[in-house]
C-alpha cells in the first residue's frame, strides 16, 4: 500500500505540468512574434475620360426654333355682289387647290346684261363720232369754199367753225364707253372665283345659295409652293451669323424623335426690328416646296409644323473644339500631362456651338482634356486615362 502512493501523486501533477509548460510554450511564442507596423492605405487614382484636341477650322451653328408658315396668304374677296350658284368640291377648310383653279361662281345675268348696254352705249358713241368726223370735214370744206368767194374774210377760223368741240367730244365718248365696256368685262369675269395661286384653303365662310356683297371674305388661300419660319435670335446668337445671315444655308428638322426628318432651306431676310417685349431679332427662313410635290424630300412638311433650325454661322480658323461638358468655372479646363497629373488651363472661349466650345487660346496640339466629372478635383491630383478616351476624329 506505501509503495503505490508516490506513483499516484505524480500522476495527478502530469496534467498539471503539461499545462504549464503549454502556457510557457505559447508566450514564448508570442513574445518571439516579430511587430507589424501599421501603413496608410494608397488610394486608387481615378479612372477618367479625356479627348486629344488640335488645331482645326470651325463653322458655328446658331440653333433656333419656329412654325413652318405659308410665304403667301391672301384673304379671297368677292369683287361683285350676287348670289352663290357654285361651289367647287376642292373649296373646303384644308384642300389643296392649283393656280386657276375654279372654286365659287356668283350669278351673271345682271353682269351680262349690264355688259350688253354698255357694249350698245359704245356701238352709239361709235356712230356719234363717224358723223362728227364727216361733219368736221365739212366744216372745213365750207370754210375753204367761203374763203374763196370772201377774200376780205378771216384768214383763220375757228375751233368752233371746225367743229374741234364737237369731234373731241365724240372721241371721249367712245373712250367712255370703251372703259364702261371693260368694266363690265371684268365683272363678269369677277363672278367666277379662282385660286391665284397654288395654296391651301383655309377659314371657308360662305356656302352654295348665299347672297354675298362687294368685299364679302370668302376664304383665305395659304401658299404650298414655298414656306417660311420665324426664327428668334438673341443677340449673341446673332453675331454669329456672318454679313447678318442673308443667303446662308438653314437645315430644317422636325421635333419627331420616331421619323427624324431635314429639309434644306436658306435665310432670306432678317427683319431689322427687335420684338419690344423679348429683345430678340428674328431672321426668315425660305424652305422649297414644303409639300414634296415634286418628291424631292423623304416627306412634306405641312404649314403649322413646328421644327427645329440649325443656321450655318461664322468660319473660324486654328480653334480647338472641346465638349461643353469640358467645362468648368465658365473658363477653366482640367488638363493630364504624361505623368497622369492634372493641371488647370484657363481658355479663351469665343462660341457655343450647341454642345461644343470652340476655343481661341490657351490650348496647345495633342493636349489631353479631361471629359469625366469627378466629385473632387484638384491640381496636381493623379488620375487614370480610360481606354474608352476619345480621339479628336470621333469627338467631331
Amino acid at each position: 500500500m506505501t509503495t503505490n502512493k508516490p506513483s499516484s501523486i505524480l500522476l495527478k501533477l502530469l496534467p498539471i505540468a503539461m499545462v504549464m509548460l503549454a502556457v510557457a510554450t505559447a508566450y514564448l511564442m508570442i513574445s518571439a512574434k516579430p511587430e507589424i507596423k501599421p501603413r496608410p492605405p494608397t488610394p486608387a487614382a481615378p479612372l477618367v475620360e479625356v479627348i486629344i484636341v488640335k488645331r482645326e477650322s470651325a463653322q458655328a451653328l446658331v440653333y433656333s426654333q419656329g412654325t413652318i408658315e405659308a410665304s403667301r396668304k391672301t384673304k379671297i374677296i368677292s369683287e361683285v355682289s350676287g348670289r352663290i350658284t357654285w361651289v367647287s368640291e376642292k373649296f373646303k377648310n384644308g384642300v389643296m387647290v392649283s393656280k386657276n383653279d375654279a372654286l365659287l361662281r356668283i350669278e351673271a345675268l345682271d353682269f351680262q346684261a349690264a355688259l350688253a348696254v354698255t357694249k350698245a352705249d359704245l356701238r352709239n358713241a361709235e356712230l356719234n363720232l363717224m358723223e362728227e368726223e364727216i361733219r368736221s370735214k365739212q366744216a372745213l370744206a365750207d370754210w375753204k369754199l367761203a374763203q374763196k368767194f370772201n377774200p376780205k374774210a378771216t384768214k383763220h377760223a375757228t375751233a368752233l367753225t371746225m367743229r374741234k368741240p364737237h369731234l373731241a367730244s365724240a372721241v371721249a365718248a367712245v373712250e367712255a364707253n370703251n372703259a364702261r365696256v371693260a368694266l363690265a368685262t371684268k365683272n363678269l369675269q369677277r363672278t367666277h372665283i379662282t385660286a391665284a395661286f397654288n395654296g391651301i384653303i383655309e377659314g371657308k365662310s360662305v356656302e352654295l345659295g348665299q347672297y354675298i356683297t362687294l368685299g364679302s371674305p370668302l376664304a383665305t388661300l395659304l401658299s404650298t409652293d414655298e414656306a417660311e419660319v420665324r426664327l428668334p435670335l438673341s443677340e449673341e446668337d446673332f453675331n454669329k451669323l456672318q454679313d447678318d445671315g442673308l443667303g446662308v444655308a438653314v437645315t430644317i428638322s422636325t421635333t419627331n424623335r420616331l421619323h427624324p426628318s431635314s429639309w434644306s432651306a436658306r435665310v432670306s431676310r432678317v427683319e431689322k426690328n427687335r420684338d419690344p417685349s423679348t429683345r430678340l431679332r428674328y431672321a426668315v427662313a425660305t424652305l422649297q416646296d414644303p409639300y414634296n410635290t415634286n418628291k424631292k424630300h423623304p416627306r412634306s412638311l405641312p404649314l403649322g409644323t413646328f421644327v427645329n433650325a440649325a443656321i450655318k454661322g461664322r468660319q473660324y480658323e486654328g480653334v480647338f473644339r472641346v465638349p461643353l461638358n469640358a467645362l468648368h468655372e465658365n473658363n477653366l479646363l482640367f488638363i493630364v500631362d504624361a505623368s497622369e497629373t492634372l493641371h488647370t488651363r484657363s481658355v479663351e472661349v469665343i462660341r457655343l456651338d450647341g454642345t461644343h466650345l470652340i476655343v481661341s487660346s490657351g490650348l496647345n496640339d495633342d493636349e489631353k482634356i479631361v471629359l469625366t466629372r469627378l466629385p473632387i478635383m484638384t491640381k496636381n491630383m493623379k488620375v487614370r486615362i480610360s481606354t474608352k478616351s476619345i480621339t479628336p476624329q470621333e469627338g467631331h
